[in-house]
């Protein structure tokens, strides 16, 4: 999904684009972050709401089938935010906001992974 946010044309600035990918990760019995007891999965229908640095809503777009939203955001300070977790996997570790800060035609990426540990 993609979603551009502020004005984007030659007369102004070039926004700056923020790729999100938002992943569970299965962790099956000892907790091993690397090991081969762990399953990802890329998370469909999740809201990540974008906030300006005083707190304004921005943007709420949901994740794709693969888990992904594609940012154009003019230059400034955002705050990431996924919810957490409100479903049979609601103890899981959901990820916390993140700060981001975008100067002019910048590029970054961002992964929000929920944590779930079975035995």
């Amino acid at each position: 999904m993609y979603i551009a946010c502020g004005p984007s044309d030659e007369a102004t600035k070039k926004n700056g684009v923020v790729s999100v990918l938002v992943e569970q990760v299965l962790h099956h019995g000892a907790y091993n972050p690397e090991g081969p007891n762990r399953r990802i999965t890329p998370l469909e229908g999740v809201v990540v709401t974008v906030n300006s640095s005083k707190g304004e809503t921005i943007a709420s777009p949901t994740t794709d089938t693969q888990g992904k939203v594609r940012l154009e955001l003019p230059e400034g300070s955002y705050v990431l935010i996924v919810p957490e977790r409100n479903d049979e996997f609601a103890s899981a570790y959901s990820p916390a906001p993140e700060r981001i800060t975008l100067v002019e035609a910048d590029s970054m990426h961002i992964d929000f992974r929920y944590a779930i540990f079975a035995p």
